[in-house]
């Protein structure tokens, strides 16, 4: 007995299509061949300040930064060429001129033309509000330039004792090459038995149990000269459940001591060569 042939699935109504829309967390925007925004989801509403009425009646061109115009100039022609633009960026300004950084993928809507040929009926995009990871990123860039500024070295230790990080301070105080990555335990070579002796059983556990430890100790530098340095651990808790906690190191390097205590040393040494048996 043969079996009925099924009817083909109903296509999906406006109305489904919407609310798949309105339910996603990133921006999508819709615009006929002309440029205009035809139709925008709740997510683009909440990030750019304007209502779905009020979008239909915006220039896109005219809410992109000024400095974010020509590359917005140039993926829209992409995508009136008939292309795909799997990596499009923006700079969009919301209500009260608030910038909202995004990046996502972007596409022409094709029809089928005179003689069969595509043609460009529209473009969509879809696209994720980036700007606090933006923003993240900055301020990032800021506090690694200030720690590469300072002064003081500053270290970061993994669980495993594997140097991840070691700034110019440190770097030149170990003598070692700026565009170059550090060896994993060069921070342990560094520092004499009795320092290292020290931050294993006192500094590393207080740093563990209280989160930070300050004390003294040593560094042998890259001339080989042991320089005194304080030395303020603080414990990085880790990125995931389960991770290992990491540690910061901060040296500062007291060479002005050293300096008097070999001062004092050698003047001592002069005194006992002046003396008359």
């Amino acid at each position: 007995m043969a079996v009925p042939a099924q009817p083909p699935d109903p296509a999906p109504d406006a109305a489904l299509l919407g609310g798949l829309l309105d339910a996603a967390t990133e921006l999508a925007c819709a615009c006929d061949a002309q440029g205009r925004i035809v139709h925008v989801n709740r997510a683009w509403e909440r990030a750019l300040g304007y209502t779905r009425a009020e979008a239909v009646a915006l220039d896109p061109a005219a809410m992109v930064a000024p400095d974010h115009r020509a590359a917005y100039r140039a993926a829209t022609l992409r995508l009136l060429a008939g292309e795909t633009v799997a990596d499009f960026a923006a700079v969009l300004l919301a209500r009260g001129a608030d910038r909202v950084a995004c990046r996502g993928r972007a596409e022409p809507v094709l029809a089928e033309g005179h003689g069969g040929a595509p043609r460009v009926v529209g473009t969509r995009a879809m696209y994720r509000d980036v700007t606090a990871e933006r923003r993240a990123e900055s301020e990032r860039a800021r506090l690694v330039a200030t720690v590469e500024a300072t002064p003081d070295v500053v270290a970061v230790v993994a669980a495993s004792g594997r140097l991840d990080y070691l700034n110019r301070a440190g770097r030149r105080l170990l003598g070692l090459p700026d565009h170059e990555a550090p060896p994993a335990r060069a921070l342990q070579a560094a520092l004499p038995p009795a320092t290292r002796d020290r931050l294993l059983d006192e500094g590393v556990p207080a740093a563990l149990r209280d989160g930070a430890w300050q004390g003294e100790g040593e560094v042998v530098d890259g001339a080989g000269m042991h320089v005194p340095v304080s030395i303020a651990l603080t414990a990085l808790p880790g990125l995931g459940a389960g991770e290992s906690t990491a540690g910061a190191a901060v040296l500062r390097a007291l060479r002005e001591r050293a300096w008097a205590e070999q001062a004092l040393r050698a003047a001592r040494k002069s005194d006992r060569s002046h003396v008359v048996l």
